[in-house]
């Protein structure tokens, strides 16, 4: 059955190469184009997600003069329109949030609407669990540390925020996904009982060490 996955790779190809990114936008659309002619004899094979992301990835890349970096940016704003709208049978993804940040900080050239733009971005992909690990990290290189930390808090990242990621995961603040010496706890609130749990963990191996250290001393008193 045929599909998009051809021409999407096609257009990945084009935002990898080194060609004039000025042009880079053109190329892709006229890619976009024929998908779109292909899919009127062969439904499956229209854009879907993928595609969405890879023209989104296209639009940030874009570099020239204001009415280059204004097409580009008007594009992706039409796309990402389409994809929230829930009319529709596109899907939305966390790599569409992403790449539409990356636009927003890339091609808007007043600083305060880029900014406004980019914190209501990622609160709408905390609310639809869509905070992947370049998300966060977008995020956390175009805003203060002091509104990122009041944004996004510190410890381990909602559940809620990373519940349809289906790219690079981060589980904490930081943008990892945790391993030894981690903390579960979220500023003012754990995330589940797990954190709970592991708080009693830690107290436990405490107890265990001075308890330990307890017997030690006690021995030594009777030598």
């Amino acid at each position: 059955m045929p599909s998009p996955t051809v021409h999407n790779a096609l257009i990945e190809l084009c935002n990898k190469s080194t060609v004039d990114r000025s042009a880079l936008l053109d190329m892709s659309l006229e890619i976009m184009k024929k998908i779109e002619e292909f899919s009127v004899t062969f439904p499956t094979a229209g854009p879907n997600e993928e595609t969405w992301a890879q023209v989104l990835k296209t639009c940030s890349y874009t570099r020239g003069d204001e009415a280059m970096l204004e097409k580009a940016l008007t594009t992706a704003n039409d796309i990402f329109a389409k994809l929230e709208d829930n009319q529709t049978q596109l899907k939305m993804t966390d790599k569409c949030y992403f790449h539409m940040m990356k636009c927003v900080v890339n091609l808007t050239p007043d600083e305060d609407e880029s900014h406004k733009r980019l914190v209501q971005l990622f609160s709408d992909a905390g609310e639809k669990g869509f905070v992947s690990a370049n998300v966060l990290r977008v995020f956390k290189n175009n805003v203060s540390d002091e509104e990122f930390e009041k944004t996004v808090g510190e410890g381990r990242l909602a559940d809620k925020w990373v519940a349809n990621v289906t790219s690079g995961k981060a589980l904490y603040t930081d943008g990892t996904m945790g391993g030894a010496g981690k903390h579960a706890f979220r500023k003012g609130k754990s995330t589940s009982g797990w954190a709970k749990k592991q708080r009693r963990r830690v107290e436990e191996i405490v107890q265990r060490k001075e308890a330990k250290s307890k017997r030690k001393m006690q021995r030594r008193k009777k030598q």
